[in-house]
């Protein structure tokens, strides 16, 4: 019984997030230089519970995207809810970044924001 309710929960909250929850935003610089630290900040999607979801981004050169970071975590670490990077090799890159909440009910990536490494 307390298993289907929690089911139940949980597709409720799948259902409502995806109804009013929209994707994250990843924001950042336009162009930056090989070796320079920039720091990529998120726009949620849902603010006032950003410090509860979990982050993860993708910096576009392959590298494996990093691991969910709790946004409060991101918040301590950083000043904001956001990640510094170093990109190792020039050229153009697609940063997106991964907003998912600790329900399971959002899991969203952004759309790619471009940026210009030289």
């Amino acid at each position: 019984m307390f298993k289907s309710i929690l089911s139940f929960i949980g597709s409720l909250f799948s259902w409502l997030g995806n109804l009013v929850v929209k994707a994250p935003k990843c924001k950042g610089p336009d162009t930056g230089a090989v070796g320079a630290s920039i720091l990529f900040t998120v726009k949620s999607g849902f603010e006032k519970l950003s410090d509860d979801y979990f982050y993860s981004f993708d910096f576009g050169d392959s590298t494996p995207s990093t691991a969910l970071t709790e946004g409060k975590k991101l918040r301590k670490e950083y000043g904001t809810l956001g990640m510094i990077y170093v990109f190792k090799v020039a050229g153009v890159y697609n940063v997106r970044v991964r907003e998912k909440c600790p329900f399971d009910a959002h899991d969203h990536w952004s759309d790619p924001h471009p940026i210009k490494i030289t």
